[in-house]
């Protein structure tokens, strides 16, 4: 998963990283086939990548914010 994330990221900044960036992400995934299971996994993984640069100083809280609900694939949203 993280392997794939690099590609994903590329050279975006963390803290420039929002909302439509993990939405679009997830649509991608599932528009290449993978199955929703995959895609509704990756906020999950976002949500400790983040969480955990912002213990480590690497980025501020605000952009957990920015990241806090993630539509849902299935119907609803996503806390993140």
């Amino acid at each position: 998963m993280v392997k794939n994330m690099v590609g994903v990221f590329k050279d975006k900044p963390l803290d420039e990283f929002n909302l439509a960036d993990t939405e679009g992400i997830q649509n991608d995934k599932l528009r290449r086939g993978l199955s929703i299971r995959t895609a509704i996994h990756f906020p999950r993984v976002l949500k400790t990548m983040f969480r955990k640069a912002a213990d480590w100083e690497l980025v501020d809280e605000s952009v957990l914010k920015k990241l806090v609900k993630c539509k849902n694939i299935i119907g609803g949203t996503s806390e993140l």
